[in-house]
């Protein structure tokens, strides 16, 4: 086969396989968000059912609350931010003095609690965000 026709075929099947990428990424990932930058996390419904999801964060002045829910139905999520854990049953976990320009993490874990034996929990989750 004459080779300027074999590499015709071969760009023209990676290009296939390249847009074939792009539109199960597009089916996947869903339409980012009005205002979301390439630098922030964007949420798309779905994901492991065996762990809590974060659905998106909000920032109201110096006050940054990440929201995430579960679906399974968590009797109470373990949130983790600078070393430290807490208990939290809203479904928001807000950080106070966000400045811009930094990053801030959290994890969280859905929990079960039982009164004899070892809670169910979940594996963690992690979000970072990028405050602008």
């Amino acid at each position: 086969m004459d080779p300027n026709i074999l590499n015709a075929r071969l760009q023209g099947a990676w290009r296939l396989l390249r847009i074939g990428a792009l539109l199960t990424s597009m089916l996947v990932l869903g339409p980012r968000p009005a205002g979301a930058t390439s630098e922030q996390p964007y949420f798309s419904p779905g994901g492991p059912s065996d762990r809590p999801l974060f659905t998106g964060a909000t920032l109201n002045g110096d006050r940054l609350t990440f929201h995430f829910n579960g679906v399974v139905a968590w009797e109470l999520y373990h949130v983790r931010h600078n070393g430290k854990q807490f208990d939290n049953h809203s479904g928001e976990f807000t950080i106070t003095g966000v400045k811009r320009n930094h990053i801030y993490k959290i994890h969280v874990q859905g929990v079960n609690k039982h009164t004899f034996g070892h809670d169910d929990c979940s594996p963690w989750t992690d979000c970072i965000w990028v405050v602008h």
